[in-house]
């Protein structure tokens, strides 16, 4: 933990003067922290200036210290008054995390207007009561897009004309409801949305509405992106703007999913990875757009390409467990022939026996490896996944990861142990 500096402005020579606690990084930058001069005993606050993220500043400060503007492969974790301030980057994607539960009742709801307005859009939020408020949120950058999720107590929130004129990203962002609901206007239209819906919100129109939940947080999940990106007219997006729909079913469900996906697995995503990511998730969206607008001929063929096969991944994850799935019940149900199909997975290097196959065997050995599954005998979980015959799977397994699957389960066992007892 580096020790705090003194205020900036006391110093009389900056050029001369050294951080006494500061600490390098393999680049050779210091990274210090700046505490609040002594006379207004505030908590500490950080400014992060490691683009593509904004800065982070704490209403009460006035002012910022320097920080390492370029940090390598490893995490930095600082601990501003008992409140976690993680930022991950490298090799592995950006990741920034924060929650107010160690903070001063008074500080945290200013501290999350402030973090919030600064990373992803400028709103005015309001709550009954600021005393009783605690929110988190993690925020991933997938390069294209940027992701979120947040947790949060009831609150009221706008965004005016006059906050627009003062700042506007021109950003889209679409709001998946994963717990609370909540009612907003925008665009001359008044909505009320629940769990498992998707709202599309416009940065460049005035905006109010509230989120709230009856026990516990409200929940969701948002992905930020430019307005310019979706490939589609401004006047179909236009209809979308404060028009809830519910993820069921198609590509909504799809995109639902994906997200839930992402924000799962994204701590073990190399930021290549994630850049991927962005643009599969954008395609998703443009593709759940178009098709709430009746409008799929309009994307571009990227994006319709791209949401058929997220269509079809799906399609086959939701049936690994059965025997039968093959390339024709797959062509039919999406309306191509078996010959489009082939060439689609041709694109990406394998065989549609070789992806469902590359499933299933995943399916199993994150199976083997669970501890509440260790009862289980492995043929059962080998027939979960749609292996009929002990035999192949056994074969295709050691193919695929080196070892049985018997081997592999008393692997995942030691290494449970091992972890649990602290041995290496």
């Amino acid at each position: 933990m580096p020790t705090a500096l003194p205020n900036p402005r006391a110093r009389r020579n900056p050029k001369r003067a050294r951080a006494p606690g500061s600490v390098r990084s393999d680049g050779g930058r210091a990274i210090a922290l700046q505490a609040l001069p002594p006379r207004r005993p505030r908590p500490s606050a950080l400014v992060l200036r490691s683009a593509p993220l904004t800065n982070l500043v704490h209403p009460e400060i006035r002012y910022a210290t320097s920080v390492c503007r370029r940090l390598r492969n490893y995490v930095l974790t600082i601990s501003v008054n008992l409140m976690p301030i993680c930022v991950r980057r490298g090799v592995q994607m950006q990741v920034l995390e924060w929650n107010t539960r160690d903070l001063a009742a008074r500080d945290r709801f200013p501290f999350w207007h402030q973090t919030l307005s600064q990373t992803l859009v400028s709103t005015w939020p309001a709550s009954d009561s600021p005393a009783d408020f605690n929110a988190s949120a993690r925020l991933f950058d997938f390069g294209a897009v940027t992701l979120s999720t947040m947790s949060h107590s009831r609150l009221q929130v706008s965004r005016p004309a006059k906050l627009i004129r003062q700042t506007d990203p021109e950003v889209f962002q679409l709001h998946l409801v994963l717990a609370g609901d909540g009612a907003m206007t925008q665009a001359g239209r008044e909505a009320r949305f629940a769990v498992n819906h998707l709202l599309l919100i416009d940065s460049s129109q005035p905006w109010q509405g509230w989120r709230g939940a009856g026990r516990g947080p409200a929940e969701s999940l948002i992905v930020q992106f430019p307005r310019s990106s979706l490939g589609l007219r401004s006047d179909m997006v236009g209809r979308l703007v404060a028009a809830p729909f519910p993820a069921r079913a198609g590509i909504t469900g799809v995109l639902a999913a994906h997200l839930r996906q992402l924000t799962e697995n994204a701590g073990d995503l190399t930021r290549q990875d994630a850049e991927a990511l962005g643009a599969v998730t954008l395609d998703l969206v443009a593709a759940a757009c178009a098709h709430r607008c009746e409008a799929t001929r309009a994307l571009a063929p990227e994006s319709r390409h791209q949401a058929l096969l997220s269509l079809i991944h799906h399609f086959i994850r939701q049936r690994l467990g059965d025997p039968d799935l093959n390339a024709e019940m797959i062509a039919a149900a999406h309306g191509i022939s078996v010959r489009h199909l082939y060439k689609i997975f041709q694109e990406q290097g394998l065989s549609v026996a070789g992806w469902i196959r590359r499933c299933r065997l995943e399916g199993c050995h994150r199976d083997l490896a669970d501890p509440l599954l260790r009862a289980r005998p492995i043929q059962t979980i080998a027939a979960r996944w749609g292996f009929s015959d002990a035999a192949t799977f056994s074969r295709n397994f050691r193919a695929a990861f080196g070892m049985s699957p018997r081997d592999h389960r008393h692997q995942a066992a030691d290494d449970a142990w091992r972890e649990g007892t602290g041995l290496d």
